[in-house]
């Protein structure tokens, strides 16, 4: 029975007996409803400290984990492995060698382009020369603008020379940014 039910019975009583016995029977409606509110927010609370220890658990020990090689290396050098890496798997990918090959090199490209926000970011921020608002809503500006026509340039070239051309492109692209990062960005 509901709550409500016996709520409505509680005022539709007819004599005394009838009184207490819904009395008791709401009590135990009241304790057994509490009983599961509380017991939902133990679940829950067991849920957070879960979620929370394994973060706290894959940020220590994961290998892949941009905080843990920033640590060991400038932000600047990270940028260029990475961007290294993902030219790598670009050209895999272009190679078109079968599909294991394909999602191997899908895979490097988002092993070497995890880092490079992260670490554009911070060094955004480290740029005495601008606010750290300024730089890091600069940075997120054309970060973004430069992702949202690079689908339509990829496939407009996949269609004009081929899909493995295209990712050929991207690999040489990427190839040319770090060659100019090394010539044109300070090793501050």
């Amino acid at each position: 029975m509901s709550l409500e039910k016996l709520i409505a019975s509680v005022e539709s009583v007819r004599s005394g007996d009838d009184y207490w016995r819904i009395q008791r029977r709401l009590v135990l409606e009241v304790e057994a409803h509490e009983l599961r509110i509380e017991r939902t927010k133990r679940r829950h609370q067991r849920l957070r400290t879960a979620i929370k220890r394994y973060s706290e658990k894959s940020n220590r020990t994961s290998p892949g984990n941009a905080d843990r090689l920033r640590r060991l290396v400038s932000d600047r050098r990270l940028i260029l492995v990475s961007l290294a890496v993902a030219a790598l798997g670009f050209l895999i990918v272009a190679l078109d060698a079968g599909f294991a090959a394909t999602v191997a090199g899908f895979a490097i490209i988002g092993l070497g382009t995890g880092a490079v926000v992260p670490c554009g970011f911070a060094l955004a921020v480290s740029d005495r020369g601008f606010s750290a608002a300024a730089a890091l809503s600069t940075v997120a500006l054309f970060g973004s603008l430069a992702r949202l026509p690079a689908p339509l340039a990829m496939g407009a070239i996949a269609n004009y020379f081929s899909l493995a051309g295209a990712f050929s492109l991207f690999a040489i692209l990427l190839a040319l940014a770090v060659g100019a990062m090394r010539l044109f960005v300070s090793n501050d």
